[in-house]
């Protein structure tokens, strides 16, 4: 889609300017979202959270209302097509930190435990979301660090801080 769209800019029939989040989590981020309802559904109701990849690399997330934000900010500043931003996000940090952060902010210790990656290829052959989980896997097996600081300065924006992004989400799990 990206090529698609690109190619409709150079040929001048569209304006493109694009936002790249990276794996998002927030309100309304359920089964789609790494850290929802596998983790931070699951904390709130005293269970182990399961995570994709590696617990203990630097990962970037990106809460959803700074999307929104991002995606405001850009459909409404003039001149920045053909520019690809990306989106405002917390500093990276280890998946098992920000499972430890849901933990503090619930009053509870929350384990932490990775899906087996034969699980995944099991319920992938059935389940086209998780055979996409399956295949994005390595995203989360090593660093994925995503520096937006160019979005910051540009479009004056500031991530939200993942204490209160996690506070927000939680609160968002428990009404529902």
């Amino acid at each position: 889609m990206a090529v698609e769209l690109a190619e409709r800019a150079r040929s001048g029939g569209l304006e493109v300017v694009t936002a790249r989040p990276s794996h998002y989590f927030g309100p309304r981020g359920t089964s789609q979202s790494p850290l929802g309802e596998r983790v931070i559904g699951r904390a709130i109701a005293g269970r182990t959270a399961q995570v994709i990849g590696d617990p203990d690399v630097p990962h970037t997330y990106t809460f959803l209302p700074d999307i929104g934000r991002t995606l405001h900010a850009l459909g409404t500043q003039p001149g920045l097509a053909g520019e690809v931003f990306h989106v405002p996000s917390p500093p990276a940090m280890t998946t098992r930190e920000v499972v430890a952060e849901v933990a503090r902010q619930l009053g509870h210790d929350v384990s932490v435990k990775p899906t087996p990656r034969a699980l995944l290829r099991l319920v992938g052959i059935f389940n086209p979301t998780v055979r996409e989980l399956d295949e994005m896997r390595y995203e989360f097996e090593e660093p994925f660090i995503m520096d937006a600081s160019r979005a910051e300065e540009r479009l004056g924006l500031a991530p939200t801080p993942m204490p209160d992004a996690l506070a927000a989400t939680i609160e968002w799990f428990r009404r529902q």
